[in-house]
């Protein structure tokens, strides 16, 4: 009887094992006991005829997770909390610029209790600096919402006409390079797509990304530590980084680093 119970579950695994490529097959492999996050998250996506192109973006992420990596780490809920204060208070100053002046309990904010606040926020954040193997360490849950997301993006005017291939490469991913990754894009749309409802930004991409530059400077104001040695948060940098221009010698433009970050968002990012 047990020898009828293994069999049977060999046939099922052979069976689902063959509805995926040969590159997910030999990844699956070396997955170790990670194997079952990965394949939960193709099982999800085989059941439904219409989720036909999600089961390819699983795959796609699937047979190239081995080549990434990153510091594992789990931002403390406050830093969400302090993004929210923070992005209503810049949203109020964009609309007036002497709004910190007028306030003094605001100014007090700024210039002291925001650090403490960030400081102690930090303090209840788990920051492994150690870089781990995203195939032997994302589960199915973070994969699946990194998925759903991407998607929802994809729905977008300026995203509709994209060949797969490219969405694959540029809207897809949810690693950018080796900053750590942890369940935020969900929150990140649900919030910021109200940019892509503003009349004058609708449909016109690269006013977001002005604007967003704009918005990601007003977090760093007050902040001048430059020696400080503070731990990679991924998004949540944004609220320690000094504003300093990179340049992009392949497209000839400036981005600031802070914008590199938050433009996760909007998954303006690749691998």
């Amino acid at each position: 009887m047990k020898n009828f119970i293994f069999n049977i579950l060999l046939i099922i695994t052979f069976i689902s094992c063959s509805k995926h490529s040969e590159k997910v097959k030999q990844t699956l492999k070396i997955a170790n006991g990670n194997r079952i996050e990965l394949k939960n998250v193709l099982e999800y996506y085989s059941q439904k005829p219409e989720d036909s192109l999600k089961l390819k973006a699983a795959n796609f992420l699937i047979e190239n997770m081995q080549w990434h990596y990153g510091a594992k780490v789990i931002p403390s809920d406050n830093l969400w909390d302090l993004f929210l204060l923070e992005d209503s208070l810049i949203n109020r100053m964009l609309q007036n610029p002497a709004f910190w002046k007028n306030d003094k309990a605001l100014s007090g904010y700024k210039y002291s209790a925001k650090k403490m606040l960030i400081d102690k926020a930090i303090g209840n954040s788990t920051v492994n600096a150690e870089y781990q193997s995203d195939l032997l360490n994302l589960n199915a849950d973070f994969i699946i919402e990194a998925i759903e997301t991407a998607f929802q993006v994809k729905e977008l005017d300026w995203c509709k006409n994209l060949l797969f291939e490219d969405f694959c490469e540029y809207i897809l991913p949810y690693r950018l390079n080796n900053k750590p990754v942890y369940p935020i894009r969900k929150k990140l749309n649900d919030h910021l797509i109200k940019l892509y409802f503003t009349d004058s930004l609708h449909r016109k991409p690269n006013h977001v990304i002005s604007f967003l530059n704009k918005y990601t400077k007003l977090f760093n104001w007050d902040w001048d530590e430059e020696n400080r040695k503070m731990p990679d948060l991924a998004f949540y940098n944004i609220f320690y980084w000094i504003y300093k221009y990179h340049y992009d010698k392949h497209t000839q433009t400036q981005w600031s680093l802070p914008l590199q970050v938050i433009t996760t968002g909007f998954k303006l990012q690749m691998w």
